[in-house]
C-alpha cells in the first residue's frame, strides 16, 4: 500500500521503511491500532521532505503503522522544514 502526504493540493510520497527496524515491532503496533480505534488521540506524525520530494517520517513510525494497521485512510502529520540545502 502507497503512503502519501497532501500538502499544499499536492499529494507526495512517504517513504516507510521497509522492512521496518527492529525497534518497530508489531505488538507495539497493535497497541496503536487498537487505540486509534477505541478512540485515542496521539501527536501527529512528524515528517520531512527530501530533495527526493518524497516525504520521511522523522518521529511517528509506530502510529504511522498503526493507522494503516487499523485502516485508516488518514493520519495528521507536521511537516518540519527539511535539513538538506534547497536548489536556488
Amino acid at each position: 500500500m502507497d503512503t502519501y502526504v497532501h500538502t499544499h493540493g499536492e499529494l507526495l510520497p512517504l517513504s516507510r521503511r521497509w522492512p521496518l527496524e527492529p525497534r518497530v515491532t508489531g505488538d507495539r503496533v497493535r497497541y496503536f491500532a487498537e487505540a486509534m480505534l477505541a478512540g485515542v488521540c496521539f501527536p501527529p506524525v512528524r515528517v520531512v521532505l527530501g530533495l527526493d520530494r518524497r516525504f520521511s517520517v522523522q518521529d511517528g513510525h509506530h502510529r504511522l503503522e498503526g493507522s494503516v494497521l487499523a485502516g485508516f485512510d488518514f493520519l495528521p502529520v507536521i511537516i518540519n522544514e527539511s535539513p538538506w540545502p534547497t536548489k536556488a
